[in-house]
């Protein structure tokens, strides 16, 4: 991936840890942590990602996030306006909908 780890941890508006792993979603990016939060790496990009709300990790490959009401990826996981729960069992490099 072409991006650079993130160092800047204030800049990170959605963090969920779980022991020593975590995630963090900026800007559609999300990023892994395997150390407790002393560095980040970007593990996955979308443009659909950008409607995170919610993030939350379960393990070091399973998490859940939920999407805003009335944007693209909500509409078109759900068929309408309201949020939408997705999931990840390889660590984020693929989403589903949960529903």
């Amino acid at each position: 991936m072409s991006q650079a780890p993130l160092t800047n941890r204030e800049s990170l508006p959605i963090v969920s840890l779980f022991g020593s792993d975590g995630w963090a979603m900026v800007a559609g990016v999300l990023y892994a942590s395997h150390d407790g939060g002393a560095s980040w790496l970007p593990i996955h990009h979308s443009a659909n990602l950008t409607a995170v709300q919610w993030l939350g990790i379960t393990g070091s490959s399973t998490g859940w996030a939920v999407v805003a009401r009335g944007s693209a990826q909500a509409q078109l996981l759900t068929r309408c306006t309201g949020e939408a729960l997705l999931t990840t069992s390889d660590g984020g490099a693929t989403w589903k909908s949960a529903s």
